[in-house]
């Protein structure tokens, strides 16, 4: 099977759950879940200095140091912010439910779908940056033209650009200099 395809079946298959997941769990619980997770961004982007060089002391690669810093500080706070979605949207349980909310939730669904194929792409490309010692932009470049046939690849790498748009400054700057970093993995 061709690579590009499978490309596009993986991107697929995430739309498809996350739009099963917005019609399952209705317009309010998804909201709270994109909520938390633009905040878990917003104070990843903030509580990375402070974690940055503790990890520095025992990882000696930038792109390690980088990967598990924004991951493992992005994924706590998920965590501890989705345990209080969980409590918000147990109180509100009795105003959602209905067809209203849980058609809306499609709206979401589409679009934490699209939003997690462009992060996941972000990261293919950051990956083949780091192992090929090429540019962010030069290896985006390269592997788009690898993807271009795809069907859904116009889609997902236009919401690359707005991802990286509002992602914050120091963030697009850490993923931009990954491939210019001439250490070891």
């Amino acid at each position: 099977m061709n690579p590009v395809y499978v490309f596009d079946c993986i991107a697929v298959f995430v739309i498809v759950v996350s739009v099963f997941a917005g019609w399952s769990r209705g317009f309010i619980a998804s909201a709270l879940s994109f909520a938390g997770w633009f905040l878990s961004v917003f104070l990843t982007y903030v509580g990375y200095p402070f974690v940055e060089p503790f990890l520095r002391e025992r990882f000696h690669s930038d792109v390690v140091v980088f990967a598990i810093g924004y991951i493992g500080v992005l994924f706590g706070l998920l965590m501890i912010i989705g345990v209080f979605n969980l409590f918000v949207v147990s109180a509100l349980k009795p105003i959602s439910g209905n067809i209203l909310d849980k058609s809306l939730g499609l709206v979401f669904g589409i679009g934490r779908g699209v939003v997690i194929c462009t992060v996941g792409l972000i990261v293919v490309y950051a990956i083949y940056a780091a192992y090929s010692k090429k540019e962010y932009h030069k290896a985006k470049d390269e592997m788009s033209e690898f993807f271009i046939v795809s069907n859904v690849f116009f889609v997902i790498d236009k919401s690359h650009d707005v991802v990286f748009l509002m992602m914050p400054h120091q963030m697009a700057d850490d993923i931009l200099k990954i491939g210019s970093q001439k250490d070891d993995i």
